[in-house]
This record gives structure tokens, C-alpha cells and sequence, in this order.
């Protein structure tokens, strides 16, 4: 079995929906750090990326394009895409079950 990041290394980006421009309150995105969860559109979505991985807010922003979840390591800068079962809910899904 691989080793896993620590949770603490970790951020979640779920895409809830697909931005259609690159426009203020266009596309709506949540954000999971620890025990934060908050919504951004694609814009503040770029932003936040940018605080914690600089240089690849658009490379993550554009896998977020064609995965629903995407989750950034930020000890190693590593980026992993993810794929939501067919059948199962997205929502809710607590912290720790990811």
C-alpha cells in the first residue's frame, strides 16, 4: 500500500461547476484545508492556488477542467486528479473521509 501525505500537507478542490468565462462569480469550486471549507469562483479559485503552490494556479485550474476533484500536496508540490464513482454522491463528504 502507497504511503499517504499527512492530511496537513494536503488541500481538496472539489469543481461543483465549470466556469464558462474567465469572469468574477464565474465557476463555483470548494476548497478543503484542514477543517476549512469555503466556495471560490474561478478567479479566487486562481488565487488561491497561486498563495499556496506558485506558478501552477492555470495547470490545476485546467485538470479541474476535465476532473471533478483535485487534490494538491503541498509539502512535495505534487498534484493528483481524482474521479467521482458513478452512484455515489459527491456531497457530503467529511474531511476525514477523503
Amino acid at each position: 500500500m502507497p504511503n499517504l501525505p499527512d492530511p496537513k500537507d494536503v488541500v481538496r478542490i472539489d469543481r461543483i461547476l465549470n466556469p464558462e468565462h474567465r469572469e468574477k462569480g464565474e465557476g463555483l469550486y470548494e476548497w478543503r484545508y484542514l477543517t476549512r471549507k469555503y466556495q471560490v469562483d474561478f478567479l479566487d479559485l486562481l488565487k488561491e492556488i497561486e498563495a499556496v503552490m506558485p506558478g501552477e494556479g492555470e495547470s490545476v485550474a485546467e485538470r479541474l477542467m476535465n476532473f471533478p476533484r483535485v487534490f494538491l500536496v503541498l509539502s512535495t508540490g505534487e498534484v493528483f486528479s481524482d474521479t467521482i464513482p458513478t452512484g455515489e454522491s459527491q456531497y457530503p463528504v467529511g474531511l476525514m473521509e477523503w
